[in-house]
């Protein structure tokens, strides 16, 4: 019992991490907290990361997060714009480094130790609880207005735009998290494939579909996440493996095909019963139903997206923007341009966001930091490089619809000492750990 509320307690963390939100009667953000916390911890086990190596990595990723800062800096001083987004992204990236040290640490309490798995687990039961909450809050009112009345989840502007949203999931952001959730999934799911947990395969395949179908509801950037799933999960049952491992791997497969069938059907049955769950469905998959009734993808936001890819002009922009990011009549009183609804140029597509703001040498900085976020995850748990080169394909793949980051996924890797995750692998696997 008290290990079912430990758990219990230490999603809802990792929620708190994953989807911030503000806490009414505490002047703070669930995020600056959990990195309060953290930092203190870190502080607390410095010793130790250091024998450990901890450091290195977060030493690489804090010059790049501070390159990222200066041609910020550099972009709005040239510019001369009050638009300071990405000036102090080396503040942001520990903030986030912060968190993730929090959650990982209060998982190897509860369980004693931290693994991909583990965290991934918790990332999973975050996003079932995510979804699940969205729908609560759609179909029961009383449950929204309790939770409103002690936590600040934005909720005036998602009602006034008729948008539903979870405990603090909401619009693209949430999508780039469930895509990420959708990938490790399979990850996992291959991974214990082949171990004694192998039997809670039908409960990650349960939640891919749950995760899928609501997720996209409150988000259709959820869609990326969905097709790189299904491209990682094809790989592996393809050439991913041996032969002799594709042959294990295909009892998953056996399983995605009857828990998917269960998921179509329940599906199908509420998609009848209920007229409001039938409405968000198919805004949710818009794409999917006007292909089956016109016979042609068609979906309205894509047209608005198409509208979105406007280039810039001058070579000085391409070089180093025009360092605006937001929209400048809202952040720059002394703006005199032609008014844009939206962001700066009313462009949403994260690529030319990073081009505007800080042109093509932040672009790159910026993606570099995050190629590197996810090398040093490979290099502490090898075992798992295919689901972070897919991580980091979610990240460059949302990047054509939103300018959102992935960094805080890495980030909790990232908290993973050295070898620990291969330990954990070897006694999920009936071996001794290799420190002794």
């Amino acid at each position: 019992m008290v290990k079912a509320i430990l758990t219990s307690l230490t999603m809802l963390v990792t929620s708190f991490y994953m989807f911030p939100i503000g806490i009414r009667g505490i002047h703070g953000h669930s995020k600056m907290m959990l990195a309060a916390v953290g930092l203190v911890l870190f502080i607390i086990n410095l010793p130790r990361h250091r024998e450990q190596g901890l450091s290195k990595p977060m030493a690489w990723l804090s010059l790049g997060a501070l390159l990222i800062s200066f041609l910020a800096v550099l972009s709005v001083t040239y510019n001369s714009t009050p638009d300071y987004a990405y000036c102090s992204y080396i503040i942001s990236m520990w903030v986030w480094v912060g968190g993730a040290y929090a959650v990982v640490c209060l998982i190897r309490k509860v369980h004693g130790t931290a693994s991909i798995i583990l965290i991934g687990n918790y990332m999973v039961a975050v996003g079932v609880f995510q979804c699940l909450t969205a729908l609560l809050f759609d179909s029961y009112p009383s449950i929204k207005a309790f939770t409103i009345t002690y936590f600040d989840i934005g909720h005036i502007w998602l009602d006034s735009v008729k948008r539903v949203y979870g405990f603090g999931a909401n619009l693209d952001t949430a999508g780039a998290r469930f895509s990420s959730i959708l990938v490790i999934i399979v990850a996992i799911i291959t991974h214990i494939s082949r171990t004694r947990l192998s039997r809670y395969i039908p409960i990650y395949i349960a939640s891919f579909i749950f995760i899928t179908v609501v997720g996209n509801i409150i988000a259709r950037t959820t869609t990326i996440g969905l097709v790189l799933a299904l491209v990682f999960m094809a790989y592996n049952l393809t050439i991913g493996y041996s032969r002799e491992r594709r042959k294990k791997t295909y009892k998953v497969a056996g399983w995605v095909a009857l828990v998917g069938v269960l998921g179509i059907g329940i599906t199908s049955v509420y998609y009848q019963s209920s007229e409001v769950f039938q409405e968000h469905l198919r805004f949710g998959f818009e794409g999917f139903f006007s292909l089956v009734e016109k016979g042609k993808w068609d979906v309205a936001s894509n047209n608005t997206l198409e509208s979105m890819y406007v280039y810039p002009e001058t070579l000085k922009t391409w070089l180093i923007g025009d360092g605006y990011f937001a929209n400048p009549h809202n952040v720059d009183p002394y703006y005199v341009g032609k008014y844009v609804e939206g962001w700066y140029m009313g462009t949403d597509v994260g690529y030319l966001r990073f081009i505007f703001y800080f042109g093509l040498p932040g672009l790159l900085a910026f993606s570099l930091f995050i190629i590197y976020a996810g090398i040093f995850c490979i290099k502490l748990s090898p075992g798992y490089k295919r689901m972070f080169v897919f991580l980091l394909l979610v990240n460059f793949a949302i990047w054509f619809k939103v300018s959102t980051d992935q960094f805080m996924i890495f980030a909790l890797f990232l908290m993973l000492n050295p070898g620990e995750n291969m330990d954990f692998e070897r006694r999920l696997n009936g071996l001794p750990p290799l420190k002794q």
